[in-house]
């Protein structure tokens, strides 16, 4: 029943209770008063009946009247009672809500807020209460940083159309500086007549979840770019023109502040512009940058130049480096700044420099795609530059074919060196394709990330069945994705594009390391995994992260082909090297596959299995002979079918750091 129907229902019962008492009354009245006049004459004893009678009249009146007050005054505490018990229910009802609920009067302030909204707005709920959305204790903002009006808030909306929204994101930046992504529902509180008295917002903190999405959607944009920029090489010739195009397409694609291309002059040291894109406004002409040791040369670029590595100020306006352009830097909205090398035949040859709007912009992800990036413009400079001299020698020969017959032998010599830089033109071109494979990652990366957005419910809660799929997705999705690093990385190893980088590790350190990432899979075969450490104090200096590779692809071999028993990894100092002996119990490798499992695409066939191979990609084993060789070391096997497998690397202690390489030869 509504509350309205209620109200009149009791107004009609009071009035037939009243409309009850006054004929009741009236009727005693009348008829008591003729009664007593026809029984009694005397008229003392009347009026003492009278008198006795009235007095009676307002006995049992106000009996009555004291028990209907009472029932009513018991029905109010009745009511109020139960509805002290459902405000009770719906404050902690309200209280256990995840997302912060506030009530928001006519006047924009706010008259109740929950527990959530105290922990995602940072103010107690007695200072929530009586604010509005404009108090400085938050700042508004849109997602691009732009300061919220009045009217561009959930509520202000519901007041203005009297409908309501849903996910209405916007920003708060609280006194701290700390900013927070918000998501909002909002809905009105209608009176009897149907007015909207108030507001009810439902607002979550989806902070790190907009950030996963943003990242996303940015690594997804690299992806983009680096396939605009493949193509782009493939069908430019001119060197100009290419560095042009993968500018433009960096700024339009990647969304970068500024990006250009700087070529080293051999002769000044300076780093002369070829190319830019992006909100530049005469940057490059008001600059100057060198390769030399000298201030103006110890910038990201100019040290990406001289030492040949990948260079990142994350804070321009904060690096010391970055003194000498900072200030025209910060004037053309430069936050962040990477800066890539540029590699011919091993010399740096020019400088590939981004510029971001925002501090911190460049992450590792980011870097290792512009890296690969920086590799794809050299592989095509390179090709550009080799198919010019191809063309040259060309037209050389073409002007002298009537002296032929004099020049044989001198073009003989020219020929043959001609002919070995198109096999080396060639090998580029073949490393160039293989670095291609990087447009196999784009669709790939995009399908696990979405994947596993949809199954972190993200886009909608899913049913058993979908996520079921969606899970059959993503391993597919990801099974795929290792075998693309895989070829990737033995591409790169082929080509002499992978380099050592030396640090200091313990032995301990790294065979703990190794350890952890292999006891899940032994456990989940009920294998047992053996370690066992020689002077665990022992300080490699060598490329921690090879080196590790390695010993997790040899090790995870041994735990794939063993069915029972356990594996052994020992770990032994033996001057000027260190010895790793991985042991299995597995099925043992005939003697004629042993030297062929370290090729690319073989493995080992069963024992008695009709020459079936295992199944795998072939991929483990090559990779890890030749990181081993990379780090000037050696991996064999010894085996027996039947019996277990042992392998055996071994590699120096020691891996001499370029620079002193360098100090050595001079």
């Amino acid at each position: 029943m509504s509350p309205g129907a209620e109200r009149g229902r009791r107004r009609h019962i009071a009035l037939k209770v009243a409309a009850g008492y006054a004929v009741l009354a009236g009727l005693w009245i009348l008829f008591s008063d003729a009664a007593a006049a026809a029984l009694i004459t005397d008229p003392r004893l009347l009026h003492l009946v009278s008198t006795a009678k009235g007095w009676a009249f307002v006995a049992v009146t106000g009996s009555i009247l004291y028990w209907l007050v009472r029932r009513y005054l018991r029905e109010i505490e009745i009511g109020e009672s139960a509805l002290r018990g459902s405000e009770r229910r719906l404050e902690r009802i309200v209280a256990t809500i995840p997302s912060a609920v506030l009530i928001v009067g006519r006047d924009g302030r706010i008259t109740m807020a929950n527990s959530a909204a105290v922990r995602i707005l940072r103010l107690p709920a007695a200072e929530i209460v009586t604010r509005t959305f404009d108090d400085p204790a938050w700042r508004g903002e849109t997602l691009d940083g732009r300061p919220l009006r009045s009217d561009e808030y959930p509520s202000s909306r519901v007041f203005a159309t009297g409908e309501s929204v849903y996910d209405v994101r916007f920003a708060i930046v609280h006194p701290d500086g700390s900013r927070a992504v918000l998501s909002a529902n909002a809905s009105p509180l209608l009176d009897e007549k149907g007015e909207i008295i108030a507001v009810v917002s439902a607002t979550a903190d989806i902070t790190e979840e907009y950030a996963a999405e943003q990242k996303l959607v940015h690594v997804n944009r690299l992806y983009s770019m680096l396939s605009q920029i493949n193509e782009a090489i493939v069908r430019i010739r001119d060197e100009r023109g290419l560095f042009a195009e993968a500018c433009r397409i960096t700024v339009e694609y990647g969304r970068f502040r500024m990006a250009w291309v700087g070529l080293v002059d051999r002769e000044t040291g300076l780093l002369r512009p070829m190319a830019y894109a992006g909100e530049e406004r005469e940057y490059l002409d008001v600059v100057r940058i060198t390769v030399n040791d000298e201030d103006e040369g110890h910038g990201p670029e100019g040290t990406a130049g001289r030492l040949g590595r990948t260079v990142v100020s994350n804070d321009i306006e904060h690096d010391p480096y970055m003194r000498p352009w900072s200030a025209p830097a910060r004037e053309r909205g430069y936050r962040a700044l990477a800066a890539f090398p540029l590699r011919l035949d091993d010399a740096v040859v020019g400088v590939f420099a981004i510029y971001a709007s925002e501090k911190g912009f460049f992450d590792a992800e980011e870097i290792r795609l512009l890296e690969d990036l920086a590799e794809d413009i050299a592989f095509g400079v390179a090709h550009i530059r080799q198919e010019q001299e191809r063309r040259r020698a060309e037209e050389e020969l073409f002007r002298h074919r009537e002296h032929l017959e004099e020049l044989v032998e001198e073009r003989t010599v020219e020929l043959r060196e001609l002919n070995e830089r198109l096999r080396q033109a060639t090998e580029a071109k073949s490393r160039f394709l293989a670095h291609m494979s990087h447009e196999l990652r784009t669709p790939l990366n995009s399908v696990i990330g979405f994947t596993a957005m949809m199954l972190k419910g993200m886009a909608g809660e899913l049913n058993p069945e979908q996520e079921k799929q969606l899970g059959m997705v993503d391993r597919a999705g990801k099974q795929l994705l290792r075998l693309v690093n895989d070829v990737l990385e033995i591409s790169k190893i082929e080509a002499g594009r992978m380099s050592v980088e030396p640090g200091d590790v313990t032995l301990a350190e790294l065979v703990d390391d190794v350890a952890a990432t292999i006891r899940p899979l032994a456990d989940e075969k009920d294998l047992a995994l053996h370690v066992a450490v020689g002077d665990g104090e022992t300080v490699l200096h060598t490329d921690r992260g090879k080196l590790g590779e390695v010993l997790v692809n040899v090790l995870a071999n041994a735990v794939k082909f063993t069915e029972r028993g356990d594996v052994e990894l020992d770990a032994r100092a033996e001057e000027p090297d260190v010895v790793f002996t991985v042991t299995d119990t597995g099925i043992g490798i005939a003697p004629e596959d042993q030297e062929r499992i370290f090729d690319e695409f073989e493995q080992a066939k069963r024992p008695g299995g009709a020459g079936r191979s295992v199944r795998g990609t072939g991929l483990g084993l090559a990779i890890s002979k030749r990181l081993t060789e990379l780090l000037g070391g050696t991996l064999r096997v010894e085996s027996e079918p039947g019996r277990g497998s042992v392998f055996v690397l071994r590699v120096p202690r020691v891996i001499e750091d370029e620079d002193t390489k360098e100090g050595t030869e001079e």
